[in-house]
């Protein structure tokens, strides 16, 4: 395993209901880095994100439990 990419979603219950995110990546072994690694992993997240999470980044965590 060359590293690991995670992703966390949080809603603050105010009155504007806000919605953050963080993506972190970490290419752990120093052999795997500067090989585009982590920018390929991000991309392919992210495109895994906008079709399966697209619904519930739009509607709000709580409306997903």
């Amino acid at each position: 395993m060359a590293g690991d990419i995670n992703i966390f979603l949080e809603e603050t219950d105010t009155e504007s209901w806000s919605r953050s995110g963080e993506l972190n990546v970490m290419i752990a072994e120093e052999k795997s880095r500067r090989k585009g690694l982590a920018t390929e992993s991000v991309l392919i997240f992210m495109h895994y994100a906008i079709q399966h999470l697209g619904n519930l980044l739009r509607g709000g965590l709580a409306a997903h439990p």
